[in-house]
């Protein structure tokens, strides 16, 4: 019997983008910054301002993910 990884964040659940969408350069930058800052011992408040259209939601789609898979938390 194989059995199953543990539920994570970590697949991407967005219609229509899946893991074929690759951030931008600042959205990559931003996706590692926040992923460090979330993965400290003691967590900061974070708040992420941007500009309409520039992939806040995916953005922390991506960084909710990161922590997710290294934190064990979903």
């Amino acid at each position: 019997m194989t059995s199953l990884p543990a539920p994570s964040m970590n697949v991407l659940l967005t219609t229509g983008q899946g893991r074929t969408l690759q951030p931008e350069e600042f959205q990559s930058r931003l996706i590692a910054g926040l992923t460090r800052a979330l993965l400290r011992a003691t967590r900061p408040p974070c708040l992420l301002r941007a500009p309409t259209g520039s992939g806040k939601t995916f953005m922390l789609a991506r960084v909710l993910g990161n922590v997710s898979a290294d934190s064990e938390i979903l």
